[in-house]
């Protein structure tokens, strides 16, 4: 049997470990800026979708936000009839012959 040769030493994997660290904890240098925004609307009126990419230098956002979605209608839900068999009798199926058996094994 062969001995196990280490394919990386210790320390740079650690070192790397604390400075991915420190990175996700300081943060990222430099400052990240939002250019591009994007929304879609679905309503009774059609469909609409906005996009906008790039550097924009506009004193308002590029964006509006988008508009509020319609108000939802419930409508009545009618259910189908089932025929099939309800879960609760394929439960009663199982436990049913597990009870008999441990009331009939139980020691007296």
């Amino acid at each position: 049997m062969q001995a196990l040769v280490p394919t990386q030493t210790r320390t740079p994997a650690r070192a790397l470990a604390v400075v991915t660290l420190l990175w996700a904890l300081v943060g990222a240098p430099g400052q990240a800026a939002a250019d591009a925004c994007a929304y879609a609307s679905t309503g009774p009126d059609g469909t609409e979708a906005v996009a906008i990419a790039g550097h924009i230098d506009w004193d308002v956002p590029p964006c509006s936000p988008p508009p509020p979605p319609p108000r939802h209608r419930a409508t009545e839900v009618r259910r189908q009839t089932r025929s099939t068999t309800s879960p609760l009798v394929f439960v009663l199926l199982i436990i049913t012959p597990a009870v008999v058996a441990v009331a009939a094994l139980r020691p007296r």
